[in-house]
């Protein structure tokens, strides 16, 4: 059965595709939502495991990388900072911080982007903690 939706379109559409998603159910958008999250995050985790053995390195657009020695223990740990794709400095953005950032932190940057593009997410700054590999 059928259940009524919950919002008005207020300008009717002679195109079916926009018919058909007018007479969809608040919880029939919800999966639908759900399910391009997932879809998605499948996407970006088959993708960014791909690695280049003998390639040159990879970069992401928009990240830098930090190499920082610790006071407390001399250890050197590597901060990866991804911004957004479009960045206002008058606006205060979210921080997504992401441990083992060697391994996720492509991921996390993609997954941040990808969320924010086609999900209602805000757009956030991610920081990798990581290490340096030699």
């Amino acid at each position: 059965m059928r259940v009524n939706p919950t919002f008005d379109i207020s300008a009717p559409s002679n195109e079916p595709r926009l018919q058909a998603v007018a007479k969809r159910t608040e919880g029939e958008i919800v999966m639908l939502r759900v399910h391009m999250v997932l879809v998605s995050l499948l996407f970006i985790a088959l993708s960014v495991c791909a690695r280049a053995e003998d390639g040159a390195p990879l970069t992401i657009a928009g990240a830098r990388q930090y190499d920082i020695v610790s006071r407390i223990n001399g250890q050197i740990y590597r901060l990866m900072v991804g911004l957004p794709e479009r960045t206002d400095p008058a606006v205060t953005y979210p921080v997504f911080y992401v441990l083992d950032g060697n391994e996720n932190f492509g991921t996390a940057v993609a997954m941040a982007r990808r969320l924010h593009g086609c999900c209602e997410v805000p757009p956030a700054i991610v920081v990798g903690i990581g290490y340096r590999i030699s």
